[in-house]
């Protein structure tokens, strides 16, 4: 009767225990993180991307490549009623280098995103685009690129530095690349957040996770002058560092590593496709006065 008298007690402790964790009130350190760049203000960034590999069927095929942008990031003042950011995203200067071929786009890519306080997409709609298909692709890759390293996955509730979060987010529709599906899907993305650094200099948030991008076009990574039909394309992110301004959680440095995987669809056969990448976005540094 003692011993089921000790369990009890024991059992009654546990379940105060979790329910006094479950609704606890953050702690004096524990901080609100929301995304709220300046209206009218603007951040210009250089955006560069390594190709450190591309496997047909697991096996190496020792290809790499490198991508390089200039990316213009304006903020834009919310309609009256809403809380969101208007972010205008201009890349431009894009250029790119694969199997011993430099190609360049001249054209840039517009894109207007409006981000709600948490860095969650709300609405995504492209203004302007290059004209041919292999420019468009490029642009719409690097510009999505510049899209995940600009918003900063932000926790519902505060948190302490060493806190960690789940942040889960549909975008849907999505206008990225040339979707083929005759109904398209959402673009998915599932992070495991930790915060990393919190001081009056900067705010360091460190993630890794899953992106599901719908089917679409994409630059054929044996031939740079076209493109192929990708389908269950899959982006592992192992790694996304992203170095924001306190207060606002404006990012102004990141950089990702990440592998995608994918089933590139020619018209006679289907191969089984990854890539192994690295990318990272700086500010551009101020011009020298003479």
């Amino acid at each position: 009767m003692r011993m089921l008298r000790l369990l009890i007690l024991i059992c009654m402790l546990l379940l105060a225990t979790t329910v006094f964790a479950d609704n606890a009130t953050p702690t004096p350190d524990s901080i609100e993180l929301l995304y709220t760049p300046p209206p009218d203000s603007s951040i210009s960034q250089s955006l560069k991307v390594e190709l450190l590999d591309v496997t047909l069927e697991g096996t190496s095929l020792h290809t790499t490549g490198t991508a390089s942008a200039k990316v213009l990031l304006t903020f834009s003042e919310p309609s009256p009623g809403n809380s969101a950011t208007v972010m205008t995203v201009t890349v431009s200067e894009m250029q790119g280098q694969a199997m011993g071929e430099q190609n360049t786009v001249t054209q840039p890519e517009v894109v207007e995103v409006t981000v709600d306080d948490r860095g969650r997409v709300v609405s995504y709609q492209v203004k302007k685009r290059p004209s041919t298909p292999f420019a468009t692709t490029t642009g719409d890759t690097l510009t999505a690129l510049a899209i995940v390293a600009a918003l900063p996955p932000l926790p519902a509730e505060p948190v302490a530095l060493g806190d960690q979060w789940q942040w889960r987010h549909q975008v849907y529709p999505i206008e990225i690349g040339q979707v083929t599906a005759d109904i398209p899907s959402p673009l998915i993305v599932d992070m495991q957040c930790r915060l990393v650094d919190a001081s009056e200099e900067q705010i360091v948030i460190e993630s890794s996770g899953k992106i599901t991008v719908p089917e679409m076009q994409i630059p054929n990574p044996f031939d740079p002058s076209g493109t192929m039909k990708a389908t269950d394309i899959k982006i592992i992110i192992s790694h996304l560092r992203q170095v924001c301004q306190p207060g606002t959680l404006v990012v102004r440095e990141a950089e990702c590593e990440g592998t995608a995987t994918f089933l590139g669809v020619q018209p006679d056969y289907t191969l089984p496709l990854g890539m192994k990448f690295k990318y990272a976005v700086k500010p551009t540094p101020p011009p020298v006065s003479e």
